[in-house]
């Protein structure tokens, strides 16, 4: 029997479609192998962003809310991991007994009743008295002090005398007769060297609590005469230091108004000073080849 050349003609026409469609199925399935793993990656990369986004979010609002809290910026971060500490005393420890503060000196005392009840009107059951104590300053009150001194003309020396106690601190007379008194410019150069506190300030601050008031320009002045006062313990400081084997340095910027300056500091084992000098070799060897040695 002859074979239909025409029918294996076709036949192999299909085989190779069919091959060809096998091909491009293979194709698609790796394409949409690959298309799912790059999905599954992105998903994992999204959520890891969320994550991030969410923890970025939490971190923005602790620190807006830190600025408005009592206990910034000393309260503590987080908990410490393990174990936390139980509320309380431990079992078995005896309770702190604390002694009453008792301040050595009492001014006053002030009885203070409770006959009944605020609310209930009702006499109280086991009566008992306790002890509160309560420390506060005296209003500051400016004692003034008139001193009479008697002056006089030596008819010898042909020269005028007068007298000079101890509690004064000048020998001004007449206009410049009112003065301030020790107590109250040793507590205004404390407060200006010390605590750092502006002239103005400490006017203010003695108007305020003490109703004395004075310009900032009397403590000016007040403090270039307890300089000229305590220049003769400066030198006797300064000798010391001079007599010592070892002496440390050490200098730091300082700043006199506007201008621009050097704090140096001399200390020994016996004495301890302290200069500032300005402009031009402030801060080199001269200061302490002049200072420190003879």
């Amino acid at each position: 029997m002859a074979s239909n050349p025409a029918l294996c003609l076709g036949c192999q026409e299909r085989d190779r479609e069919l091959r060809h469609l096998r091909y491009r199925l293979a194709v698609l399935n790796e394409e949409h192998q690959s298309l799912q793993r790059e999905n599954r990656g992105l998903v994992h990369r999204l959520a890891k962003v969320e994550q991030q986004n969410r923890e970025l979010r939490q971190r923005l609002d602790e620190a807006r809310r830190e600025q408005h809290r009592q206990t910034h910026p000393f309260r503590r971060k987080r908990t410490q991991p393990g174990k936390p500490k139980k509320p309380g005393r431990p079992k078995g420890h005896a309770p702190a007994l604390r002694p009453v503060p008792t301040p050595e000196q009492v001014d006053r005392i002030i009885n203070v009743p409770l006959h009944e009840c605020p609310t209930c009107h009702m006499p109280l059951c086991d009566p008992a008295v306790v002890v509160q104590y309560q420390t506060d300053l005296p209003p500051i009150v400016p004692i003034v002090t008139q001193f009479n001194i008697e002056t006089g003309f030596c008819p010898c020396c042909r020269q005028h005398w007068q007298g000079r106690h101890s509690e004064q601190v000048s020998d001004a007379l007449g206009a410049a007769g009112n003065t301030l008194g020790p107590v109250v410019l040793t507590m205004a150069a404390e407060m200006k060297h010390r605590l750092g506190v502006s002239y103005r300030k400490i006017c203010d601050f003695l108007a305020t609590y003490a109703d004395l008031h004075v310009a900032p320009a009397t403590f000016v002045r007040a403090e270039q005469r307890l300089a000229d006062l305590a220049r003769p313990t400066y030198e006797l400081l300064l000798e010391a230091l001079r007599q010592s084997h070892v002496v440390h340095a050490d200098e730091t910027g300082w700043r006199i108004g506007r201008l621009n300056a050097w704090l140096w500091v001399f200390s020994s084992k016996a004495a301890t000073i302290y200069v500032i000098r300005t402009g031009v070799g402030a801060r080199g060897h001269q200061v302490p080849r002049r200072h420190p040695r003879p």
